[in-house]
Protein backbone atom coordinates (compact mmCIF):
# COMPACT_ATOMS: atom_id res chain seq x y z
CA UNK A 1 0.00 0.00 0.00
CA UNK A 2 1.61 3.43 -1.18
CA UNK A 3 1.85 6.46 1.41
CA UNK A 4 -0.88 8.16 -0.80
CA UNK A 5 -3.18 5.17 -0.31
CA UNK A 6 -2.79 4.88 3.60
CA UNK A 7 -3.48 8.92 3.84
CA UNK A 8 -7.06 8.00 1.99
CA UNK A 9 -7.59 5.61 4.05
CA UNK A 10 -6.75 7.54 6.90
CA UNK A 11 -9.20 10.28 6.02
CA UNK A 12 -11.90 7.52 4.97
CA UNK A 13 -11.91 6.10 7.88
CA UNK A 14 -15.58 6.59 8.54
CA UNK A 15 -17.87 4.84 5.69
CA UNK A 16 -21.05 6.85 6.60
CA UNK A 17 -19.91 10.68 8.38
CA UNK A 18 -18.32 11.44 4.94
CA UNK A 19 -18.45 14.72 2.44
CA UNK A 20 -18.03 13.60 -1.10
CA UNK A 21 -15.14 15.96 -2.50
CA UNK A 22 -14.02 15.88 -5.81
CA UNK A 23 -10.19 16.74 -6.72
CA UNK A 24 -8.67 16.67 -9.79
CA UNK A 25 -11.20 14.25 -11.10
CA UNK A 26 -10.94 11.84 -7.82
CA UNK A 27 -13.42 11.23 -5.62
CA UNK A 28 -12.11 11.54 -1.81
CA UNK A 29 -14.79 11.01 1.15
CA UNK A 30 -13.27 12.65 4.48
CA UNK A 31 -14.81 11.93 7.60
CA UNK A 32 -17.18 15.18 7.55
CA UNK A 33 -15.67 16.05 11.72
CA UNK A 34 -12.18 15.37 10.91
CA UNK A 35 -12.43 16.81 7.69
CA UNK A 36 -14.57 20.41 9.32
CA UNK A 37 -11.40 20.24 12.60
CA UNK A 38 -8.46 20.28 10.37
CA UNK A 39 -9.70 23.32 8.18
CA UNK A 40 -11.01 24.81 11.74
CA UNK A 41 -7.15 24.28 13.16
CA UNK A 42 -5.51 25.71 10.11
CA UNK A 43 -7.99 28.62 9.28
CA UNK A 44 -8.20 29.83 12.58
CA UNK A 45 -4.04 29.79 12.69
CA UNK A 46 -3.64 33.66 11.29
CA UNK A 47 -5.98 34.96 13.80
CA UNK A 48 -4.14 33.03 16.33
CA UNK A 49 -1.05 34.04 15.20
CA UNK A 50 -2.40 37.89 15.39
CA UNK A 51 -2.83 37.75 18.65
CA UNK A 52 0.49 36.07 19.69
CA UNK A 53 2.76 38.37 17.38
CA UNK A 54 0.91 41.21 18.36
CA UNK A 55 1.35 40.49 21.96
CA UNK A 56 -2.29 40.97 22.54
CA UNK A 57 -3.24 39.75 26.10
CA UNK A 58 -5.99 37.95 27.31
CA UNK A 59 -6.72 36.83 30.69
CA UNK A 60 -6.36 32.66 30.86
CA UNK A 61 -10.05 32.71 32.00
CA UNK A 62 -11.25 34.24 29.14
CA UNK A 63 -9.11 31.93 26.18
CA UNK A 64 -9.84 29.17 28.47
CA UNK A 65 -13.87 29.26 28.17
CA UNK A 66 -13.65 30.60 24.32
CA UNK A 67 -11.63 27.62 23.67
CA UNK A 68 -14.23 25.00 25.24
CA UNK A 69 -16.80 27.10 24.13
CA UNK A 70 -15.58 26.44 20.47
CA UNK A 71 -15.35 22.62 21.26
CA UNK A 72 -18.40 22.04 23.43
CA UNK A 73 -20.93 22.27 20.12
CA UNK A 74 -19.04 18.97 18.94
CA UNK A 75 -18.68 17.23 21.96
CA UNK A 76 -22.96 17.84 22.09
CA UNK A 77 -23.26 16.92 18.59
CA UNK A 78 -21.16 13.54 18.83
CA UNK A 79 -23.06 12.56 22.47
CA UNK A 80 -26.41 12.93 21.69
CA UNK A 81 -26.16 11.12 18.94
CA UNK A 82 -24.43 8.34 20.42
CA UNK A 83 -27.20 8.64 22.84
CA UNK A 84 -29.85 7.83 20.32
CA UNK A 85 -31.61 11.53 21.24
CA UNK A 86 -31.13 13.05 17.80
CA UNK A 87 -30.19 11.82 14.17
CA UNK A 88 -26.66 13.19 13.05
CA UNK A 89 -26.16 14.92 9.97
CA UNK A 90 -23.01 15.57 7.88
CA UNK A 91 -23.00 19.24 7.31
CA UNK A 92 -23.52 19.61 11.20
CA UNK A 93 -20.51 17.26 11.80
CA UNK A 94 -18.56 19.55 9.73
CA UNK A 95 -19.41 22.88 11.14
CA UNK A 96 -19.01 21.84 14.89
CA UNK A 97 -15.64 19.58 13.72
CA UNK A 98 -14.85 23.20 12.49
CA UNK A 99 -15.10 24.89 15.69
CA UNK A 100 -13.25 22.40 17.40
CA UNK A 101 -10.57 22.84 15.37
CA UNK A 102 -10.65 26.75 16.23
CA UNK A 103 -10.68 25.71 19.87
CA UNK A 104 -7.83 23.82 19.82
CA UNK A 105 -5.56 26.21 17.93
CA UNK A 106 -6.83 28.89 20.49
CA UNK A 107 -6.00 26.26 23.22
CA UNK A 108 -2.16 26.37 22.21
CA UNK A 109 -1.68 29.03 21.37
CA UNK A 110 -3.82 32.09 22.78
CA UNK A 111 -3.98 30.41 26.14
CA UNK A 112 -1.42 32.26 28.16
CA UNK A 113 -0.44 29.44 29.85
CA UNK A 114 3.08 27.36 29.56
CA UNK A 115 3.71 24.68 26.99
CA UNK A 116 3.96 22.40 29.78
CA UNK A 117 0.48 22.69 31.39
CA UNK A 118 -1.39 22.99 27.61
CA UNK A 119 0.21 19.16 26.47
CA UNK A 120 -0.22 17.89 30.20
CA UNK A 121 -4.12 18.93 30.37
CA UNK A 122 -4.88 17.97 26.68
CA UNK A 123 -3.52 14.41 27.41
CA UNK A 124 -5.99 14.80 30.51
CA UNK A 125 -9.27 15.69 28.41
CA UNK A 126 -8.54 13.14 25.34
CA UNK A 127 -8.28 10.26 27.98
CA UNK A 128 -11.52 11.83 29.45
CA UNK A 129 -12.88 11.58 26.04
CA UNK A 130 -11.49 8.37 25.19
CA UNK A 131 -12.84 6.14 27.89
CA UNK A 132 -16.45 8.32 26.80
CA UNK A 133 -16.12 6.90 23.12
CA UNK A 134 -14.97 3.41 24.18
CA UNK A 135 -17.94 3.31 26.26
CA UNK A 136 -20.22 3.76 23.47
CA UNK A 137 -18.52 2.61 20.35
CA UNK A 138 -16.51 -0.53 21.61
CA UNK A 139 -18.23 -3.59 22.16
CA UNK A 140 -17.48 -4.69 26.49
CA UNK A 141 -16.56 -0.95 27.02
CA UNK A 142 -13.50 -0.08 29.01
CA UNK A 143 -12.99 -3.54 30.38
CA UNK A 144 -12.29 -4.70 26.98
CA UNK A 145 -9.99 -2.58 26.42
CA UNK A 146 -8.44 -3.57 29.89
CA UNK A 147 -8.16 -6.80 28.50
CA UNK A 148 -6.50 -6.14 25.57
CA UNK A 149 -4.14 -3.98 27.37
CA UNK A 150 -3.32 -6.84 29.57
CA UNK A 151 -2.98 -9.33 26.61
CA UNK A 152 -0.78 -6.63 24.95
CA UNK A 153 1.55 -6.77 27.87
CA UNK A 154 1.60 -10.44 28.01
CA UNK A 155 2.25 -11.25 25.02
CA UNK A 156 3.33 -8.34 23.08
CA UNK A 157 4.45 -10.56 19.74
CA UNK A 158 1.23 -11.71 19.22
CA UNK A 159 -0.87 -8.38 19.56
CA UNK A 160 1.57 -5.88 18.63
CA UNK A 161 4.56 -6.73 16.71
CA UNK A 162 2.64 -8.75 14.26
CA UNK A 163 0.26 -5.81 13.28
CA UNK A 164 -0.38 -5.66 9.39
CA UNK A 165 -1.05 -2.67 7.45
CA UNK A 166 -4.04 -5.16 5.45
CA UNK A 167 -5.72 -5.01 8.86
CA UNK A 168 -5.93 -1.15 9.16
CA UNK A 169 -4.91 -1.54 12.74
CA UNK A 170 -2.75 -3.22 15.21
CA UNK A 171 -5.27 -3.07 17.73
CA UNK A 172 -8.29 -5.11 17.18
CA UNK A 173 -10.55 -2.20 19.55
CA UNK A 174 -9.70 0.59 17.74
CA UNK A 175 -10.97 -0.13 14.59
CA UNK A 176 -14.24 0.56 16.51
CA UNK A 177 -13.16 3.36 18.28
CA UNK A 178 -10.52 5.35 16.38
CA UNK A 179 -11.64 4.04 12.60
CA UNK A 180 -8.13 3.19 12.23
CA UNK A 181 -4.48 3.34 13.56
CA UNK A 182 -3.85 6.21 10.87
CA UNK A 183 -6.74 8.21 11.79
CA UNK A 184 -5.26 7.97 15.60
CA UNK A 185 -2.06 8.64 14.89
CA UNK A 186 -2.86 11.90 12.66
CA UNK A 187 -5.09 13.35 15.07
CA UNK A 188 -2.00 12.93 17.63
CA UNK A 189 0.72 13.91 15.44
CA UNK A 190 -1.11 17.30 14.34
CA UNK A 191 -3.24 17.71 17.93
CA UNK A 192 -0.11 17.12 20.15
CA UNK A 193 2.95 17.44 18.38
CA UNK A 194 2.55 20.46 15.29
CA UNK A 195 0.49 23.10 17.26
CA UNK A 196 2.82 22.33 20.22
CA UNK A 197 6.11 22.36 18.38
CA UNK A 198 5.05 25.62 16.58
CA UNK A 199 4.07 27.48 19.63
CA UNK A 200 7.18 26.63 20.84
CA UNK A 201 9.05 27.65 17.78
CA UNK A 202 7.01 31.10 17.77
CA UNK A 203 7.70 31.91 21.28
CA UNK A 204 11.45 30.93 20.84
CA UNK A 205 11.68 33.55 17.37
CA UNK A 206 10.03 36.05 19.63
CA UNK A 207 11.61 35.81 22.56
CA UNK A 208 14.85 36.35 20.47
CA UNK A 209 13.83 39.46 18.63
CA UNK A 210 12.79 40.90 21.67
CA UNK A 211 16.64 40.09 22.93
CA UNK A 212 17.74 41.71 19.78
CA UNK A 213 16.12 45.20 20.69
Amino acid sequence: MSLTEKLIQAIEHNPEHYIELTIRGKTIRPCARCLGKYLGMFLSLPIALLFFFGHISIPFTVAFIISWLLAIPAIFDWLTVKLNIRKGNNNIRFVTGFLLGAGITSYFIILPASLLFKISTFFVYSAIFAIIRIHFTVDGGIRAVIQKAKESIAYPKANIYSCGVETGCCCSLCNGCYGTCMNACLCTLVMLIALPMLCCSLKILCGGKKNDE
